[in-house]
């Protein structure tokens, strides 16, 4: 999953292309989402002035905070769309 937009900004489109890039040449499907109740460490870093261009790529989870619930496969195929990043830049 790839966010667009959450309740604190709007990621940087060009980083989100690069991501949609590598999750092709991965063969991996990528969703993409705005979430408003929502902010990433990388949304709230990027308000405060901290970082110009942020990018959230995750994975579906359930209880986000206790204990989370999330499919393997979704986190092995975050680690293979951030190797083809890697491999690209």
């Amino acid at each position: 999953m790839l966010l667009s937009q959450d309740g604190y900004g709007i990621y940087d489109e060009q980083l989100n292309q690069e991501l949609r890039i590598a999750a092709e040449k991965a063969g991996i499907p990528l969703q993409l989402a705005i979430i408003s109740g929502f902010g990433s460490d990388a949304s709230i870093a990027m308000k405060f002035g901290h970082i110009a261009k942020p990018a959230c790529l995750g994975f579906p989870t359930q209880n986000t905070h206790g204990y989370e619930i999330a499919h393997l496969g979704a986190i092995a195929n975050c680690l293979s769309i951030l190797e083809a990043y890697c491999q690209v830049i």
